[in-house]
């Protein structure tokens, strides 16, 4: 039987830092923390990618994806939803969006109810909308 793992990607640490958790059901078994600069904000699925490996996972083990949209610049809220929503999209799992951190069990039942419900669907689960704090400031 396969691992089974959920990604987080938590925002809410502050406004140019993801922390990227990989959870099983009881625990969480690895974390990494990617700080964004104006020159960086390509490194999320890449370290994403990384988290997986080095746990011996590949994106198949993912029944999951959950983004906690706290402070967070616009760029790294935005992009965030986009990685949960195309690993959502193309590996077949719920994404789920979050304001507060759940408990990793209520992450996970949340995840096996959205399965649940969605299983008798052929059309893709439904996609997040990134959380934002505040208005975009976007400079030119």
């Amino acid at each position: 039987m396969k691992q089974e793992v959920i990604f987080s990607f938590d925002t809410s640490i502050g406004s140019d830092q993801v922390q990227i958790e990989l959870c099983n059901e009881t625990m969480i078994l690895a974390r990494t923390t990617i700080h964004f600069t104006s020159t960086d904000t390509q490194s999320l699925l890449k370290e994403s990618m990384q988290l997986l490996q080095s746990h011996s996972c590949t994106p198949q083990n993912l029944v999951g994806v959950a983004v906690i949209f706290g402070t967070s610049r616009f760029t790294v809220a935005r992009l965030c939803a986009v990685i949960a929503n195309a690993l959502s999209w193309s590996l077949h799992v719920p994404a789920l969006s979050y304001v507060t951190p759940p408990a990793i069990s209520t992450l996970w039942d949340n995840m096996h109810q959205q399965a649940k419900e969605h299983a008798q669907s052929s059309n893709p689960y439904p996609l997040i909308d990134p959380h934002y704090t505040k208005e975009p400031n976007i400079t030119l």
